[in-house]
């Protein structure tokens, strides 16, 4: 287990291809402690849900840069409901190149925090996790 007793996974979902910012978020994250597990590009929502599952993660960091966010955050937060593991177990975070106008329905379908590129800062993220999600977990 992690620093404060979580566990996280950083993965991209479909056909992503900017991995720059998940590994520099997976770095930042582990350098304060905490245990993250990074699945490179290209995962499917099932396996995403499956491993989620499988390794117990408490927090799942999805970047998604490829225009196809509201399908995939949405697809995976539904079967990590469906498998019993919904928003009580596992809290959902998503960033890249998202636009406003879809947060509202990425948080109805059981997203908890979206961060946009933020030029050289993942602080916010970092606080987001250390401060918010934390307490929840």
């Amino acid at each position: 287990m992690s620093s404060k007793g979580m566990k996280l996974m950083i993965t991209q979902p479909g056909l992503d291809m900017h991995p720059q910012g998940a590994k520099l978020l997976v770095r930042l994250l582990r350098e304060a402690g905490f245990e993250v597990l990074y699945r490179c590009r290209r995962q499917t929502v099932a396996e995403i849900v499956d491993m989620a599952i499988r390794e117990n993660i408490n927090l799942l960091g999805l970047s998604c840069s490829s225009g196809a966010h509201r399908h995939f955050l949405a697809a995976i937060a539904k079967g990590l409901k469906e498998n019993g593991a919904g928003n009580t177990k596992i809290f959902i975070f998503g960033g890249g190149a998202l636009p406003p106008g879809d947060f509202e329905y990425l948080y109805s379908q059981g997203v908890k925090a979206i961060f946009l590129p933020s030029g050289s800062s993942l602080t916010p993220v970092l606080d987001w996790v250390q401060g918010e999600a934390a307490p929840q977990v």
